[in-house]
């Protein structure tokens, strides 16, 4: 392969992969995302519900093995991917490709074991014994003999497996380590043709539920969140199969891995990270919808207000005030109303009380900011407590979750 490198590429704009940043941030932010959902997962399965399943062993699989290749993939990108091949030297060359041993082989595996995971956690919802649970056992089974096949040819490309990362080395190596450019891009294209095709039918496995007879409509919604976010995955494998046909696994038009790999292996970061997204969001999302309201409250506080001129019943409003200073059961006309002291003798904080809080019996009360001020701010008086509300403060939850109320 040695004898493929070349320079004439050396003059090609830089693609939009190839950039420092994108290489580092785009695994690692999707590392994160994918990690905070798989913890949330197993905290639900573990310590909540405590019913652990194979499924749950599956995706800790992944997570091992995604984990290494992003590491791998942002340990490379010191070592020369994004460039071109040629201008690393041979020690370069070598030690880029030890970091890319790992990743493509951790990328073969993963692949693997997030599928397993998804079709035992399908065994969790169709009964023992149909049709879809059948399915679901002969999918798993033809799954787990391709990621075996797959996998021994990305962790064992050569013999002694050294010889991957020796460019000069006279051995012929096979598969995913082959130096012969042709079985290089069919390995790759099989790979991700036949991945695409296990996609598609374990993403259309649960969508039977979306047409069965006791699904709600709240059932048949996150259904179709799932599928739409599934159909995410499908699509960053079929856009990852036309760059490697279009740059035969970047040996064409010279080989150069370090200049034309950087989109095929964001791509399948991207693919197998939804994919655990997707896989554990239904898990745990239920918890986070049902304690949701209790983490977010809304405050609706509705403010009715009216104006009333004093210009015709200022003069009695003071003489009433006036009048009880010593009076006994004295009545008074107040804004065309008659307020009865019923304290009788009503002196003092008694008698002032009853007559500003009273009106002419239309609802009108006294002090609506205060009221509203009281009732907001918890450290306020008690002033306006024994009238009738001028506010309403009622407390909403907040919305519930797509997948709230249902294990899918």
């Amino acid at each position: 392969m040695a004898d493929s490198f070349s320079t004439i590429n050396l003059d090609e704009e830089r693609p939009w992969a190839n950039h420092r940043s994108i290489l580092l941030g785009l695994p690692i932010t999707f590392l994160t995302i994918a990690w905070i959902c798989i913890v949330n997962r197993l905290y639900i399965r573990y310590f909540v519900v405590k019913s652990p399943g194979w499924d749950d062993f599956f995706v800790i699989l992944y997570a091992i093995m995604t984990t290494a290749g992003t590491v791998s993939i942002a340990t490379s990108v010191s070592h020369g991917f994004g460039e071109h091949f040629i201008t690393l030297g041979i020690d370069g060359m070598n030690t880029f490709s030890i970091d890319f041993y790992i990743a493509s082989a951790s990328y073969a595996s993963a692949t693997a074991f997030i599928k397993l995971a998804l079709l035992f956690q399908y065994l969790r919802v169709f009964e023992r014994g149909t049709k879809m649970y059948k399915l679901c056992i002969g999918t798993a089974v033809v799954t787990a003999l391709w990621g075996i096949a797959f996998s021994i040819l990305a962790w064992m490309p050569c013999h002694p497996v050294r010889d991957y990362w020796d460019v000069l080395s006279p051995n012929q190596c096979f598969g995913f380590g082959s130096k012969i450019p042709d079985a290089v891009m069919a390995t790759y294209a099989a790979h991700t043709a036949t991945n695409m095709v296990l996609d598609i039918i374990i993403i259309g496995i649960p969508c039977v539920l979306f047409f069965s007879p006791g699904s709600d409509r709240a059932q048949k919604t996150r259904l179709l969140v799932l599928l739409v976010m599934g159909s995410w995955i499908v699509v960053f494998a079929a856009w990852r199969l036309v760059t490697i046909v279009r740059n035969k696994a970047a040996t064409w038009p010279v080989v150069d891995p370090t200049w034309y790999a950087p989109q095929s292996v964001l791509l399948a970061i991207l693919e197998i990270d939804c994919a655990a997204i997707c896989a554990s969001l239904p898990i745990f999302w239920p918890q986070i919808s049902k304690h949701w309201g209790e983490i977010v409250v809304v405050k609706e506080v509705k403010v009715t207000r009216e104006t009333r001129t004093f210009d015709e019943d200022e003069s009695a409003l003071t003489r009433n005030y006036l009048g009880r200073m010593g009076s006994e059961g004295s009545m008074d006309d107040v804004g065309g109303g008659k307020v009865k002291d019923l304290e009788g003798g009503g002196t003092g904080m008694h008698g002032r009380t009853k007559s500003r809080s009273s009106s002419k019996g239309n609802g009108t009360q006294f002090g609506g900011e205060a009221y509203v001020l009281d009732n907001v701010n918890p450290f306020g008086n008690s002033m306006g407590r024994d009238n009738k509300q001028l506010a309403e403060a009622t407390s909403k939850p907040g919305s519930r979750g797509f997948m709230d109320g249902g294990r899918w």
